[in-house]
């Protein structure tokens, strides 16, 4: 919901920066920041999931299986990777700075 709510602020400062300027610009993309590290961060979490399934299934074999294994803590790892930038990118939205530019 986020990652979509995101999507429709975003659009609405890119068709605003016209009359708002170089300040909805920036906003905007921080916007898309957020929309890119979220998505990332879903898709990591569905790959995670289906390498667990996949290890689980009983025609997988051992080394198959530690595969399976690495590669899902791979993608966890690229999950944490993700929501630390969106935590970040959250923190320059939500602290306000950005959205009192576009008043000036």
């Amino acid at each position: 919901d986020v990652r979509k709510s995101a999507k429709t602020v975003r659009y609405a400062a890119e068709a605003a920066v016209g009359p708002l300027g170089s300040d909805a610009v920036v906003f905007a993309s921080a916007l898309e920041e957020i929309q890119e590290t979220l998505g990332e961060f879903q898709d990591a979490g569905y790959t995670a999931a289906l390498l667990a399934s996949l290890a689980l299934e009983d025609a997988t074999d051992g080394v198959a299986g530690f595969i399976f294994g690495r590669l899902h803590a791979f993608e966890q790892a690229m999950a944490h990777g993700a929501f630390d930038e969106f935590s970040d990118v959250w923190d320059r939205v939500e602290d306000g700075e950005l959205v009192s530019a576009l008043g000036r």
